[in-house]
């Protein structure tokens, strides 16, 4: 869990997504490809699925919802 991913990161526009951590994208996108390279297994739960599904190119989309 944890902030919203910054959309730029996932090759989306930026929305109405916020609270965006550049330094922890970064660091988790560099550590998900170590564990890649070492064909280590990784589990992704919600903000971890997402960043793991645009590393590995997975069919989804981030959908925002409205704050209204």
């Amino acid at each position: 869990g944890g902030n919203d991913l910054n959309p730029t990161l996932l090759n989306e526009k930026i929305t109405d997504a916020e609270g965006f951590n550049h330094n922890r994208d970064i660091f988790e996108a560099e550590l998900i490809k170590v564990f890649i390279e070492a064909k280590k297994p990784i589990l992704g739960i919600c903000r971890g699925f997402h960043i793991l599904g645009n590393m590995l190119n997975l069919n989804y989309f981030q959908q925002y919802l409205s704050k209204t």
